[in-house]
């Protein structure tokens, strides 16, 4: 099989909510990922409510400001942002690469999506249009020069929210600076200011990765002998905890210091790996003694999240509500994969998928894999 289609079964699973998230959560199993040189998150969260004040070229600007600017070594560079346009003008969102190098570097674009809505559901469009690549011819970029790699209008007047993927190649060394402005015309030479930071939950910076990956075999007898017929993977670190290998992933913030979900300072933990692909190889194989099938799910966290996956050329997304018992959540777990039926003792497939934790919760979310007879 390898890759399959995603699928969007969502129910209310009240057997996970509340207490009995933690009670699944309590008893997942550990992954242990592989990382890989020559990568760099872009993270862009700060501030996270943009003001007019931070729009360069409007009226109430205070200063030339740039929401981040960061330092991307030679490689493979994910730009990821997420924004709230809190009683902005309308402008654009827009990304500078500078080449600071004495000989001229070539970035290239991969992949990119761009949603701008008033709905949490953006992300999912964001993630779609991202997992299905582009079309656009390398660019050099002159000693000591820039270019503009991307602009993309927005209305704040009526779509407040902001999500934005992109992945480029570089050939050198090179500065990205982002940017809301009322006109790219706007924006010094000299690339502007930070913004100072704007409360302690928001942050800009850059990580040494935005791509995972793991392989794992999955026992249907093991499954059918544990909890809720289950295998529980706990994703993304949270409140101090990291469970899996390889999975923490710090960031560098453009004002200085580290944010990450093992900081002392807890506000300096509300990070969720956003931006950060999971990619999963498992083999389910059926030793169990009767013919059965593996069901694959997202649980929703306590917060809510928008989660996506993607198969192959088949790529979904959904907005998980609070799965808090008391709220009771009309979708707080989200089916992805059924398996055929694998026949007893013998049965088996591999399935390759890509996972990513998009925006609004930063708390871990639960993978299930449950094993229901056929």
């Amino acid at each position: 099989m390898s890759t399959f289609t995603v699928k969007k079964n969502i129910d209310r699973a009240t057997q996970f909510a509340g207490d009995n998230f933690g009670k699944a959560m309590q008893n997942k199993t550990k992954l242990s990922f592989t990382t890989y040189n020559d990568q760099t998150l872009v993270y862009c969260n700060q501030p996270e409510a943009v003001l007019a004040k931070h729009f360069v070229g409007s009226s109430a600007a205070t200063t030339n400001y740039y929401v981040n600017r960061s330092s991307v070594k030679k490689g493979d560079c994910l730009v990821y942002a997420s924004y709230d346009l809190l009683g902005c003008p309308n402008g654009y969102f827009a990304i500078r690469i500078y080449n600071p190098n004495s000989t001229s570097v070539t970035v290239k674009k991969v992949n990119e999506g761009f949603s701008h809505s008033g709905s949490w559901d953006l992300a999912i469009n964001a993630w779609k249009q991202f997992s299905n690549g582009v079309s656009e011819s390398a660019k050099s970029i002159a000693s000591k020069s820039s270019i503009w790699i991307t602009t993309k209008s927005v209305t704040p007047s009526s779509n407040r929210l902001l999500e934005y993927l992109m992945k480029f190649t570089t050939t050198g060394d090179v500065y990205v600076a982002v940017y809301f402005c009322t006109s790219i015309s706007k924006i010094p030479a000299d690339g502007g200011t930070y913004i100072p930071r704007n409360g302690e939950e928001s942050y800009s910076g850059t990580a040494r990765k935005f791509y995972i990956s793991t392989s794992k075999t999955l026992y249907a007898a093991d499954a059918m002998a544990s909890y809720y017929n289950s295998y529980f993977f706990g994703l993304t670190p949270y409140n101090g905890k990291v469970t899996n290998t390889n999975e923490h992933n710090p960031i560098t913030l453009v004002q200085g210091g580290t944010a990450s979900e093992t900081a002392l300072n807890k506000s300096d933990r509300n990070l969720g790996n956003w931006g950060l692909q999971y990619a999963m190889n498992f083999t389910l194989k059926n030793n169990y003694s009767k013919p059965v099938k593996f069901k694959g799910y997202i649980i929703s966290n306590p917060i809510s999240h928008c989660a996506g996956i993607r198969s192959g050329n088949s790529v979904d997304g959904v907005f998980l509500e609070p799965n808090e018992s008391n709220e009771n959540p009309d979708n707080n777990r989200w089916q992805f994969f059924e398996s055929t039926t694998l026949p007893a003792n013998t049965g088996s497939v591999t399935i390759d998928f890509q996972y990513m934790h998009l925006s609004k919760g930063n708390a871990p979310c639960l993978m299930q894999f449950e094993v229901v007879p056929a």
